[in-house]
């Protein structure tokens, strides 16, 4: 059996003679395929490569595409640096007004260099291990990517004060998320990992006035689409 009909059967809720593990390596897997992070999250075949190695070595169940919060963020047009041995720096924030809101523009998750190249690694993990092993893709969420976008205190505090601005903001962010899990869902994910940790350093009544519903809606259509969905939401 392999391993993804071992998914597949969890999924079914059959039981399995085993309990699947798959943790979140990353600085670890590059070091172990002898790169550095920068590296690692800057190419796919070097992020392919790490985490097919990380996963010989612990016999991981599942492989994944996640490396940093800023493929989007660059998509919509950030700067974002590459220090050897830490994570990607955004260099500056995109959206200091609501002007900047309004002008925002969504990107072709295909044509921007940082998308593309998660999605060509979920290609990449199709080819090398032929459809045996469930592959995790990721997006950031809604408040997350918001927060990347305009700073995080500035976010938390719009949230209080402008809800205009933050909701055509956050809208920006659900379409693009929803593009970006369409692209790796296409190219062979299983599954899609949602990261949207903020979500636990606000009250229970700012994330169902802003986030809940749009998160039902990313969850809903990565469903229709054909994958699971794997949603961080604590810090």
């Amino acid at each position: 059996m392999t391993k993804k009909e071992m998914f597949k059967r969890m999924i079914q809720g059959e039981a399995i003679n085993r309990t699947l593990f798959r943790p979140i390596l990353m600085h670890f897997a590059a070091r172990l395929n002898g790169n550095s992070y920068g590296e690692f999250a800057s190419d796919f075949r070097v992020l392919v490569k790490s985490n097919l190695k990380a996963m010989e070595l612990i016999d991981a169940d599942m492989v994944g595409l996640i490396s940093d919060p800023y493929r989007e963020t660059a998509a919509f047009g950030a700067k974002v640096s590459f220090p050897a041995e830490e994570v990607p720096r955004c260099e500056e924030l995109l959206v200091k007004s609501a002007e900047d809101v309004l002008s925002l523009k969504n990107p072709d998750v295909y044509k921007h260099p940082r998308t593309l190249d998660r999605i060509k690694g979920a290609e990449l993990f199709q080819k090398e291990l032929k459809g045996q092993v469930p592959v995790i893709g990721w997006i950031e969420g809604p408040l997350a990517e918001a927060c990347d976008l305009t700073g995080l205190s500035h976010m938390l505090w719009q949230l209080m004060v402008d809800p205009d601005f933050s909701n055509r903001l956050l809208d920006k962010c659900v379409v693009t998320a929803k593009d970006f899990a369409e692209a790796q869902i296409n190219a062979g994910c299983d599954i899609i990992g949602m990261g949207d940790a903020i979500c636990s350093q606000i009250d229970l009544d700012t994330y169902r006035s802003y986030v809940k519903e749009r998160h039902r809606e990313i969850i809903n259509f990565i469903h229709e689409k054909g994958a699971l969905v794997k949603l961080h939401i604590c810090g």
